[in-house]
């Protein structure tokens, strides 16, 4: 077998790599031996983490008590933490709560881990979407010359190299299931993730065209949003669990 990112001969692998990371959530969805050798999964195992913590996955997967790759609910993940009682998940935000047009209705803004690094979750999510190809189409098509710039850039990435991405938050009617989809066009290889509290879509060729197909599906959707290569999502440097505010969010009744 053929690693899909150094293209070299995998030789023999401790194991099947996952298409989404197991530290995001444990699933089931699984490539074939040596689709991703030995050092290139120990390498891209720190992307893995930063794809965990981006806000808006960590807080699906703590609302759900999703389990991680040791098949328990995490304590934290990024900066949202199970309550004592696990019934219920504490976010760290800044000091001001804003009501908006009612005393039913609270606009916080919740505090991003320092250690989060946007050049890293963007490209995790490009290998979640390779994985994908490999999963859905089969390594030959993954290892197509086609796909050599993006996984040039999940595994050697020239400097703070970033590409864009798309995501649109769920704040109602989060999935326990992870979902992944291929979508068809004409020029893109647009891939669509639903990661618990979020979709995200990305387009592995990087063609440029996807903040266009983004404003034409906006329709309908306006959260969904474009993150162009040169915004950073925004960390709170000061972020001190001990000294913020935090909001408790109940999971279910008393």
């Amino acid at each position: 077998m053929v690693c899909i990112y150094c293209r070299q001969s995998s030789g023999p692998s401790r194991g099947r790599p996952h298409v989404v990371p197991e530290a995001v959530g444990k699933n089931d969805m699984v490539l074939p031996y040596g689709a991703e050798c030995d050092p290139c999964n120990s390498y891209l195992g720190q992307l893995d983490n930063v794809l965990a913590k981006h806000p808006l996955v960590s807080l699906g997967a703590q609302l759900l008590r999703i389990p991680g790759k040791k098949g328990r609910v995490r304590r934290v993940l990024g900066t949202v933490a199970q309550n004592e009682d696990e019934r219920a998940i504490a976010i760290p935000v800044h000091a001001q709560v804003d009501p908006q047009g009612s005393c039913d209705t609270w606009r916080v803004t919740p505090l991003v881990d320092p250690s989060f690094k946007d050049f890293e979750f963007r490209r995790s999510l490009h290998h979640v979407g390779l994985n994908l190809i490999a999963h859905q189409r089969g390594v030959d098509v993954a290892l197509e010359d086609r796909f050599d710039q993006v996984r040039r850039y999940v595994r050697q990435p020239i400097g703070g190299e970033r590409w864009g991405f798309a995501q649109l938050p769920l704040f109602s009617g989060m999935s326990r299931d992870i979902q992944l989809l291929l979508v068809p066009e004409p020029s893109m290889v647009a891939v669509g993730m639903r990661l618990f509290g979020a979709v995200f879509y990305i387009d592995l060729l990087n063609t440029g065209e996807l903040p266009a197909w983004i404003e034409r599906e906006r329709t309908g959707f306006p959260d969904l949003r474009y993150w162009d290569p040169e915004e950073r999502i925004p960390t709170s440097v000061l972020w001190n669990r001990k000294r913020e505010y935090e909001i408790l969010i109940d999971i279910e009744p008393s």
